[in-house]
């Protein structure tokens, strides 16, 4: 069984409402609503949420189930693994759950299909994309405003940016990985894992101001 899991909670302190923000004519949790029914082989599509309006709007249609988020699972302190692990346990979900954050709203149909594939030999699949130009061997920290190396254990090497080997951070498109093992683990990341690296043009993760416009852009640009 396959279970698609939209985790989308009201309050944010970044940006208002930062769920219900719009790329292009549909919100940030009808893109991901949309993402699951597109990919056509989940057997269930589960919304977790604490606002209203997704709720009544979400409430009558057979093909997505809403599932009210307690207040205590709704906090700013609240982990996402904590939201899942109470999902497992109170629904009895059993199966390969895919969670799908709002935040990261560009997904394609090919994904899933891709990722499917990489499920018949990973234990989890995870989302990343190139970090890119913020790369942990360019990294300092500041202290009575001195300039250390962040990686003070290593000897700093100075290095042209292409020179440096990748590095990867979760983009959020997806985790996917069996009930039981998440149950068991306590994470999403449960050996092997492997990697489903999103293109730079689709790492969009939207968790600033910042991050919103540059979104907005890539969706005027991209027509995604």
């Amino acid at each position: 069984m396959n279970i698609a899991v939209i985790p989308a909670r009201k309050a944010s302190k970044s940006i208002i409402n930062k769920n219900l923000q719009k790329l292009g004519t549909k919100d940030l949790i009808d893109r991901a609503v949309k993402s699951a029914m597109d990919a056509g082989f989940f057997d269930r599509i589960i919304l977790s949420t604490d606002i209203e309006t997704k709720i009544i709007d979400y409430e009558d249609q057979t093909k997505i189930e809403v599932i009210l988020r307690t207040q205590d699972l709704a906090t700013d302190q609240t982990k996402m693994i904590e939201v899942i692990l109470s999902l497992i346990e109170n629904e009895k979900l059993n199966g390969t759950i895919w969670i799908l954050q709002p935040t990261s709203p560009y997904r394609l149909t090919s994904d899933f299909e891709s990722i499917k594939k990489m499920m018949l030999k990973a234990s989890s699949v995870i989302s990343v994309s190139v970090v890119g130009g913020h790369h942990p061997d360019r990294m300092y920290t500041v202290h009575d405003g001195k300039l250390f190396p962040l990686k003070t254990k290593r000897s700093i090497v100075f290095k042209n940016r292409q020179d440096l080997d990748q590095v990867f951070i979760r983009s959020g498109h997806y985790y996917v990985a069996d009930s039981k093992d998440i149950l068991e683990n306590k994470s999403f990341f449960i050996q092997p894992s492997h990697a489903f690296i999103i293109p730079e043009e689709r790492a969009s993760n939207i968790d600033s101001q910042i991050d919103l416009i540059y979104a907005k852009a890539i969706q005027r640009v991209y027509g995604l």
